[in-house]
Order: C-alpha cells, then sequence, then structure tokens
C-alpha cells in the first residue's frame, strides 16, 4: 500500500477507527456517516476508503440515493465484487429534470418557500440534503427569477443568512454586517446577567474570552459553564424563551 504513515489506513489512528467500523457493522457505510462517527472531515475519510478499495479490501456493498443530489457509495469490509450502480441513474451522477424543466429538489425547495421566508441552512434541513448543494438550489432560483432575498436573520455567532421567499421583497434589502467580537461579548454577557445575575455574567465572560479563568460555574446544582467545555446552556432559546 503505497501510501504515508498518516495516510495508510493500518498505520494511522482514525484508519484503525475506520477499518474496525467497517468489520463490525452489519450494514455498509459511507464516508458521511463514517466522518461523523469519527468526529473527522469527510475529505480524510474519502482517502482512506479510496485506498482500501483500491487495495481490495473493502467493497462497494450498496448505493444510497436519495431524491437530490448524487448517488453515494456506501462500502462493507472484505474483498468482494462491488454493488452494480443503478442503471437508470445519468453517468455524470446530476438529478435528471422534473417536470416543466424543473428539477426535483430545486422543485421542493421552492415549494417551501412559498409557505414561509427560508435561510438556505433550513431549506437544507427540510429537504434534506447538504448544505452546499441548499446554497447552489437557491443560487439556481434566484438565477431563474423564482427566488428573493426578503429578509436577513442573523445567527448565534452573529453572522447574517439571506431569507429566501418566491415573492419579491417591497423594498430593498440589505445584508446588516456580521457582529463584532466586543458586539458578541455584550450580548453574551447581557443575556446572561438577565437570566443569572452580573456575578456570574462576569465569571463566563471573563474566563471565556478575558483570561480569568474558572473551572465552572454552577446555578442551583446545574452546571451552566465549564472550563474545556464552553457554555453549556442555549442563550438563544432562553432569550427566545424570554
Amino acid at each position: 500500500m503505497p501510501t504515508g504513515y498518516h495516510t495508510n489506513p493500518h498505520t494511522s489512528g482514525t484508519g484503525r477507527l475506520l477499518i474496525k467500523m467497517l468489520k463490525e457493522s452489519t450494514v455498509p457505510l459511507s464516508s458521511d456517516v463514517i466522518a461523523k462517527a469519527l468526529g473527522v472531515s469527510q475529505v480524510q475519510v474519502s482517502k482512506l476508503l479510496r485506498t482500501l478499495h483500491d487495495a481490495h479490501e473493502i467493497h462497494i456493498g450498496a448505493w444510497r440515493t436519495g431524491a437530490i443530489g448524487p448517488l453515494t457509495r456506501q462500502y462493507a469490509w472484505g474483498n468482494a465484487p462491488d454493488a452494480e450502480k443503478p442503471k437508470d441513474w445519468p453517468s455524470n451522477y446530476r438529478q435528471p429534470k422534473g417536470v416543466h424543466g424543473c428539477k426535483p429538489g430545486h422543485k421542493r425547495a421552492l415549494d417551501l418557500i412559498k409557505k414561509q421566508r427560508l435561510t438556505a441552512l433550513q431549506i437544507a434541513e427540510q429537504l434534506p440534503c447538504s448544505k452546499t448543494h441548499a446554497w447552489r438550489i437557491v443560487r439556481d432560483l434566484q438565477t431563474e427569477g423564482k427566488a428573493f432575498i426578503v429578509g436577513y436573520e442573523r445567527q448565534p455567532k452573529g453572522v447574517p443568512l439571506a431569507l429566501f421567499s418566491d415573492t419579491p421583497p417591497d423594498r430593498a434589502v440589505h445584508r446588516p454586517k456580521p457582529l463584532t467580537l466586543q458586539q458578541r461579548h455584550r450580548k453574551m454577557r447581557r443575556k446572561l446577567s438577565d437570566h443569572f445575575g452580573a456575578e456570574v455574567a462576569d465569571a463566563v465572560v471573563g474566563s471565556m474570552f478575558h483570561s480569568r479563568p474558572v473551572s465552572k460555574v454552577v446555578i442551583e446544582g446545574n452546571v451552566i459553564y465549564e472550563r474545556g467545555r464552553g457554555l453549556l446552556v442555549d442563550i438563544n432559546k432562553m432569550e427566545r424563551a424570554a
């Protein structure tokens, strides 16, 4: 197996865990499932799987097909013939067009934004599909004049994401600037202070951002912050509940 130490599945730590998963699994596994289970990148897992497949140590046990997106190889342990690729799927892995020249994924996304304003991440969750594929869908719909940015929704880390609808906005929509680090600190301090008091807010924010470490903060027997693990409560849900 002509690979380096870190890219050799039998010598790298990730490779050994990957091999163990495949040997113990009763069903074929795809690279995204393995990457999520091991907590590593899908690119790294794909390279290791390709190396094992070229060495005839694993085989394609099945092909996963979804309503949208490309086919996905699912690997199983052992030297066996690869599962046959579905014949009705295009050779270039692109989804065939549906009725009226609209791809099925695009049509479903369009139906979603007709009901309510959604970000690309929310569309990805509801289709479901990858975030990248959802962004491609909304860009295509924008190009075709079927989707429009009607507003922005600020994410927990302060980054605004576009909200899409099938009807154009009444007036021009401008993207707000992302929150600066200081603004995020002040926002977190304010939320924590509203719910737990100023002393707790100062302890947590100081430990996280200002080199005044505390091991943990406990309120009524519940650990809300622990050094090394970070904030253990969802302050954004707390804000909505208030």
